[in-house]
């Protein structure tokens, strides 16, 4: 009897995202940060938040702008932390939740995930004593 090579069962692929009428992913398991990732930066570049979502546009940059430019600037803000805490698990909400703004919130979850993704490829330290 041979051994079965490739099996599916067998394989770390991740389960594909799944989508709201929206287009916002809903299934995200924090697993594949990088699509995960991609999907939201389209949604963002669709809605027109892309700017504010990547902090390119920020509060201090509006401090002389209109008061009308300003409430358009927050209302975005609210925009981009819901989508935000819509498509993540509980367990990554909780760990963003306290970020008073939607492009805060996504800043954390890069810290989050790239952050770590780039500490665990660090070489393993040995101390000496």
């Amino acid at each position: 009897m041979s051994p079965k090579h490739g099996s599916l069962s067998d394989s770390k692929i991740p389960k594909p995202i799944k989508y709201t009428s929206d287009e916002v992913p809903k299934n995200w398991d924090g697993k594949d940060w990088q699509t995960y990732k991609w999907a939201m930066l389209t949604v963002f570049e669709e809605r027109n938040l892309e700017d504010i979502a990547d902090g390119t546009l920020t509060a201090a940059m509006l401090q002389t702008a209109s008061a009308e430019k300003k409430e358009e600037f927050r209302i975005k803000q609210v925009k981009i932390k819901r989508t935000v805490e819509t498509s993540v698990p509980p367990e990554i909400l909780q760990q963003i939740s306290e970020k008073k703004t939607g492009s805060e919130m996504l800043t954390e979850m890069c810290d989050l995930f790239e952050g770590n993704r780039a500490k665990r490829l660090e070489p393993a330290r040995v101390v000496a004593w």
